[in-house]
C-alpha cells in the first residue's frame, strides 16, 4: 500500500512524465538527424574574425505603467481567448498584417507575455491570435518593431506570410507582459556571404558556392526557440540543452534554434526538406549564447 501510495503522489508522476517526454523528443531528434542525412548537403569552407565584446549580465526586466493615451483593447473572455489560432513555432497565420519594415533594425526592446495574451492587428483592433508564454520548451520572447501608445507591435513565431514577409502583430502593454532588452543582434548578409552574431562572438565567411545575390529585401527574422536559459528554473536548465538541438537552426521544427523566415538558402548554408540547416562549428557558440528574442537582419 505504501508503494500504490508513492506512485500516486504528484511528484512521481511530474517525474515519470517528464521523463518520457525527454525520452520521447531524443528519438524524435534522433529521426530526424538520420532523415537528413540522406539529403545532400552544401559544406561551407570557413574563416572566422573574433569579436571579443562581451555582455554576460543578465538583461532586466520591466512591466509596462499603463498609459492614458492609449486605445483600449477588445477585451475577450476565456473561450474567445481560447478560439483564436496559437501564435506558434511551425503554425501559419497568413492574415496577420506583413512586417512594415523587414530591413530595419527595431532595435534591442523585447516582450514577453507571462500569461496567454490576445495579438491584435492593429492597436484597438480585431484580435488574430493568442501568444502563449512559451514556445514549447522555452520561454517565448519576441523582439518590438513598432511603438504607439499603450501598444507593442511584435514580430510573431509563426512561418513567413505567403509573399515571404514576417507576420506582425500588436499587444496591449499592461500588467501580464514584461519587456526587456535582448544583448545580442544576428546579421545575415547575403550579399557578401557572412553570419556576424553582435556581441559575444563570431563572424563567420562562408564559401562562395553559398553566396546569393541581394536582389530583393529579405525579412527580418528572430531566434524564437534557443537551448539558452535565463533564470527558467533548475528543472528547465536541465532538460533544455538535452531537448534542444544547438547543432543546427531550423524554421519551424520540435527540438531545434528556430529562426522562422531563415530562407533556403543562406550563408548558413542550404536548409533540408525539415527546413533545418548545420550550424559551422565556428558559430555554433556564438549562436548558442543569443537569447530567444534576438533580431535576425538580413541584408
Amino acid at each position: 500500500m505504501r508503494a500504490l501510495a508513492t506512485l500516486r503522489s504528484p511528484l512521481v508522476r511530474l517525474v515519470a512524465v517528464s521523463a518520457t517526454l525527454t525520452i520521447l523528443v531524443l528519438l524524435l531528434r534522433d529521426h530526424d538527424d538520420s532523415a537528413a542525412t540522406s539529403r545532400p548537403t552544401i559544406t561551407a569552407t570557413t574563416t572566422v574574425v573574433v569579436d571579443t565584446t562581451s555582455t554576460t549580465t543578465a538583461p532586466s526586466t520591466t512591466t509596462p505603467a499603463p498609459d492614458p493615451a492609449a486605445i483600449a483593447p477588445h477585451r475577450l473572455d476565456g473561450d474567445q481567448l481560447a478560439g483564436l489560432p496559437l501564435a506558434v513555432i511551425g503554425q501559419s497565420l497568413q492574415h496577420a498584417p506583413a512586417d512594415p519594415d523587414p530591413a530595419g533594425d527595431p532595435g534591442p526592446e523585447v516582450l514577453h507575455p507571462t500569461t496567454t495574451a490576445a495579438v491584435y492587428d492593429a492597436p484597438g483592433g480585431r484580435p488574430i491570435a493568442r501568444l502563449a508564454p512559451r514556445q514549447v520548451f522555452t520561454p517565448t520572447w519576441v523582439p518590438v518593431v513598432q511603438r504607439r501608445p499603450g501598444w507593442a507591435r511584435v514580430l510573431l513565431p509563426t512561418r513567413p506570410l505567403d509573399d515571404g514577409s514576417a507576420p506582425t502583430g500588436w499587444l496591449y502593454l499592461d500588467h501580464t507582459v514584461v519587456l526587456s532588452q535582448s544583448h545580442h543582434r544576428i546579421d545575415i548578409d547575403h550579399a557578401h556571404g557572412s553570419v556576424t552574431v553582435l556581441a559575444r562572438l563570431g563572424r563567420i565567411t562562408t564559401d562562395t558556392a553559398l553566396r546569393e545575390a541581394a536582389s530583393a529585401t529579405k525579412p527580418r527574422t528572430f531566434v524564437a526557440v534557443t537551448p539558452t536559459t535565463t533564470g527558467d528554473g533548475w528543472l528547465s536548465r536541465i532538460w533544455q540543452p538535452l531537448l534542444i538541438d544547438a547543432d543546427r537552426v531550423c524554421t519551424g521544427i520540435l527540438g531545434a534554434p528556430v529562426m522562422p523566415a531563415l530562407p533556403r538558402v543562406s550563408p548558413l548554408g542550404q536548409v533540408d526538406g525539415q527546413g533545418c540547416v548545420p550550424i559551422p562549428d565556428d558559430l555554433r557558440g556564438a549562436l548558442a549564447s543569443a537569447g530567444a528574442g534576438t533580431i535576425v537582419l538580413q541584408r
